[in-house]
């Protein structure tokens, strides 16, 4: 998967679907509703479940969330989403492809205004990687999600989450097993060091407001 979306060894975790990966991105950030850099911007013709993954987690105020509307259903207009992306803005979820018409989106474009004000910039590759020759690097993304249904012509149950390296500076909790076990906690170490991811899920602080 690395090679395919132009990552390099060590810089993909794998994660059970695209919506679980969102989620672990969403639970690294101690926002609040008073939070002013807690805005997440996006295309109203993002794929759904990646929606209702962000929709959820900004229940509780602790996210806000602007759609940027779409005036034919089918395209997404780069100048009013770029517009809506400022100082307040958190997260820019991103399909590099729209699962609804097979519109490209200038993810290199939208990637440096997000940048330009701090934003962080969350890249879905699903209905890109295997048809579209990118690089994640080379776009300068912070987040990568993805999945082996589409086009890389796998199974269920392969989703992948892309780190940048700048944004590795994480422990995770989301989520909670075995595998997270502090070793006087477990009595059974032989079992739980097999069932042991071999890094840590993400999270990291909110960047400075």
């Amino acid at each position: 998967v690395a090679r395919i979306i132009g990552a390099d060894a060590g810089q993909v975790a794998m994660h059970q679907n695209v919506s679980v990966c969102q989620s672990v991105i969403l639970s690294c950030f101690d926002t609040t509703p008073e939070t002013r850099r807690n805005k997440i911007v996006y295309s109203e013709l993002e794929f759904p479940s990646v929606m209702y993954a962000y929709e959820a987690h900004a229940r509780d105020g602790r996210f806000r969330i602007e759609k940027v509307k779409s005036e034919d259903g089918i395209t997404a207009p780069l100048e009013p989403l770029l517009a809506a992306i400022d100082e307040e803005t958190l997260l820019v979820p991103l399909s590099h492809v729209l699962f609804k018409s097979a519109f490209l989106q200038d993810a290199r474009a939208i990637t440096e205004r997000a940048h330009e004000v701090g934003a962080l910039v969350v890249l879905d590759t699903y209905q890109s990687a295997g048809t579209v020759p990118f690089s994640v690097k080379e776009l300068d993304v912070d987040f990568a999600t993805g999945g082996s249904v589409k086009w890389l012509c796998g199974g269920p149950g392969a989703g992948y989450l892309y780190v940048a390296p700048r944004r590795r500076a994480c422990r995770g909790r989301l989520a909670s097993g075995l595998e997270r076990l502090p070793p006087t906690r477990s009595r059974h170490q032989p079992a739980h060091r097999r069932v042991q991811p071999e890094g840590p899920l993400l999270t990291l602080p909110t960047p400075p407001c």
